[in-house]
C-alpha cells in the first residue's frame, strides 16, 4: 500500500517509510518518512478520510496516513524497547494526533482496542490494549471540538 499512497516502492512490512529503513527499527526510519497522498491532499486545504472493513490501523488503511518501519506497531503496547527509546509512535497515535493542518475529517473501520487503554473492559474482558493510558477515541473528540 505504500507505493499506492506515496508513489514509492517500499519494503514488505513498512509503512510509508522509504527502502532504506529497516523493518521493526525506529531509527532507521528517521528522515526516511514519505509524503502520501492524505498529506498532499491536506497541503492543499482539501478533507480527507479513510474508510476500511479491516482495522483502521491495518498496514492497508495505515500506509495512507501513518509513517512507520513496523506494520504491527498498531497501538503504545505493540512498540519494541528500540521503538520507545527512538520516540517512535504507534499507528493510532499517529491517526489521532497529527496537527490540526494535517488532520483526518473521517476516519470509519475497526479496531478500537488500539485506542483505548488496556484499563477498558468489556465485561470480564480487556478490550483496550494502549499502555500509555490515553483514551485516543476522546483525544479525537477534543480534537474536533477545538479545531471547530
Amino acid at each position: 500500500m505504500t507505493a499506492i499512497a506515496t508513489g514509492v516502492k517500499s519494503k514488505a512490512g513498512v509503512l510509508s517509510v522509504s527502502d532504506t529503513a529497516l523493518r521493526g527499527n525506529c531509527l532507521s526510519s528517521k528522515g526516511n518518512e514519505l509524503v502520501t497522498l492524505v498529506d498532499l491532499a491536506n497541503a492543499k486545504g482539501l478533507s480527507t478520510g479513510v474508510v476500511s472493513t479491516a482495522r483502521i490501523t491495518h498496514a492497508t488503511p495505515a500506509a495512507t496516513y501513518a509513517n512507520s518501519p513496523e506494520r504491527n506497531w498498531e497501538a503504545d503496547s505493540n512498540l519494541t524497547a528500540e521503538a520507545v527509546a527512538n520516540e517512535c509512535k504507534d499507528i493510532a497515535y499517529q491517526i489521532v494526533m497529527r496537527d490540526q493542518d494535517n488532520a483526518l475529517s473521517v476516519a470509519l473501520g475497526g479496531g478500537r482496542r488500539a485506542f483505548l487503554p488496556n484499563t477498558v473492559t468489556d465485561g470480564e474482558n480487556k478490550t483496550g490494549r494502549r499502555k500509555d493510558g490515553m483514551d485516543l477515541t476522546q483525544a479525537w473528540v477534543e480534537n474536533y471540538e477545538n479545531a471547530a
